[in-house]
């Protein structure tokens, strides 16, 4: 059940990652909607809920903190791929989306 649950919040999370795939966007906050929030906080209550739905009919479920804790890790790839696109922007260089050769 961790495992599921710390992969089914990286799904969630990478909605953000996906919407920015460029090394030069940096911010994957950046030009969010407030449909788009309603929608992303709908999905992390659905999936931080399921854990809970077991309990009430007494099957065994993981703990609210071991819940947390798949949530921060599903967080941690959001600041993950940003640090990945830092290092790639620091390798790939500047702001010029057409550079040229000299």
């Amino acid at each position: 059940m961790i495992v599921f649950q710390t992969f089914a919040f990286l799904q969630i999370f990478n909605i953000l990652n996906a919407r920015r795939p460029s090394y030069k966007d940096m911010n994957p906050f950046e030009d969010i909607s407030f449909l788009f929030c309603v929608v992303f906080i709908v999905l992390l209550g659905f999936q931080f809920a399921i854990c809970a739905v077991p309990t009430i009919f007494g099957y065994g479920t993981i703990e609210m903190y071991t819940n947390l804790i798949c949530m921060a890790i599903g967080a941690s790839s959001v600041l993950w791929l940003t640090m990945w696109k830092a290092i790639m922007r620091f390798i790939l260089g500047g702001e010029d989306l057409y550079p040229t050769q000299v």
